[in-house]
């Protein structure tokens, strides 16, 4: 990866941080109003889907690591 491309994806990944909480907190009440009389712990199972869909994505980036160091050609640095 370039260094433009490295700086694009810390700048995404900045953006996506300044925006869960605005994403987040009012999935995570909308759920729990919607849910509390009958499955007040649907919160957790949220809580745990996406935590298992994050380590997914970074084992899947952690195993593609060696593409990713390839230049603009295709040849390894």
């Amino acid at each position: 990866m370039d260094a433009d491309e490295v700086a694009r994806m810390f700048s995404l990944m900045g953006i996506m941080s300044a925006l869960m909480p605005m994403i987040g907190n009012p999935a995570y009440r909308t759920l729990f109003n919607h849910t509390i009389s009958y499955f007040p712990r649907s919160v957790l199972i949220l809580s745990s889907a996406l935590a298992f869909w994050n380590g997914t994505l970074n084992i899947f980036l952690a195993t593609q690591k060696d593409q990713m160091r390839l230049d603009r050609n295709g040849e390894d640095r």
